[in-house]
């Protein structure tokens, strides 16, 4: 959803999310899953 959210109409929204905050425990996690459903 987070990805969808940036790149639905280009990003140009605005309530498209410009960043993600997350605990730094989560950071890979969360990289690579938003990395996967980029591809």
């Amino acid at each position: 959803r987070i990805a969808w959210g940036k790149f639905m109409n280009s990003g140009q929204g605005c309530v498209a999310p410009d960043y993600i905050l997350c605990d730094p425990s989560i950071q890979n996690q969360v990289v690579e899953k938003l990395t996967k459903s980029l591809k």
